[in-house]
């Protein structure tokens, strides 16, 4: 399994706890929380962001979209949206209860995504609009080699 893409360190700043003081189940949470976030990452942009050294080389964004990512499930591990007491009723922003990637973040990796497919086309002739007939007769030479293409005389010098 690759590396997580930012360090538990972080996220304790970002959860707001003291460096260091997470431990068993919660230091699991967070480890699995910062995995599962950096794996949505990878599979946004299609790299593994691990360097030679093997370690983590991600961009500084894509680590923020990590670590943001790995906060709001390490808040809400149930996912819950809204909650209720004595009358009093809270409710969560939608990006807020998600565990996957919020459209911003996407958007951010998709900046950092390489190309689709190491095959494009790329087209390197250009056809007259105009001209409604592009067939062309290749006729066949008496010594061999490669036929001969034959136009019709009204399209030359299109």
């Amino acid at each position: 399994m690759l590396p997580a893409l930012a360090t538990v360190a972080a996220l304790e700043r970002r959860i707001g706890v003291e460096v260091g003081t997470l431990e068993g189940a919660d230091l699991g949470r967070a480890e699995t929380d910062l995995e599962d976030a950096s794996n949505l990452v990878r599979a946004e942009t299609g790299n593994d962001w691990i360097g030679d050294d093997g370690t983590p080389a991600a961009p500084a964004p894509l680590v923020t979209v990590v670590l943001r990512a790995a906060r709001r499930c390490y808040r809400n591990p149930d996912e819950f949206s809204s909650e209720s007491e004595e009358g009093y009723t809270w409710r969560r922003d939608e990006d807020a209860v998600s565990p996957y990637l919020t459209q911003s973040e996407v958007s951010i990796c998709q900046r950092y995504a390489g190309a689709s497919s190491g095959l494009h086309t790329i087209a390197t002739t250009r056809r007259d609009p105009r001209r409604l007939r592009y067939d062309v007769l290749l006729l066949p030479t008496s010594h061999g080699g490669d036929p001969l293409p034959a136009y019709d005389p009204d399209d030359v010098g299109w």
